[in-house]
């Protein structure tokens, strides 16, 4: 590709990346929750205990 081809495709590209942040950002916001509750961890970044994404399971 020349130099102006590939210019071109990188403005394409960025243009319909462009687009898809439009349509993203314009959703609804469904859960307010910051992303550490959702993830389950406290404020020192340490999963809480009996958290239903614990790696340990009880049968």
């Amino acid at each position: 590709m020349t130099d102006d081809a590939d210019k071109q495709e990188f403005e394409r590209t960025k243009s319909e990346i462009d687009e898809i942040l439009r349509r993203v950002d314009s959703l609804p916001v469904l859960d307010s929750r910051g992303v550490d509750e959702i993830l389950g961890y406290n404020e020192f970044g340490i999963p809480q205990s009996g958290d239903r994404h614990s790696s340990k399971t009880t049968l």
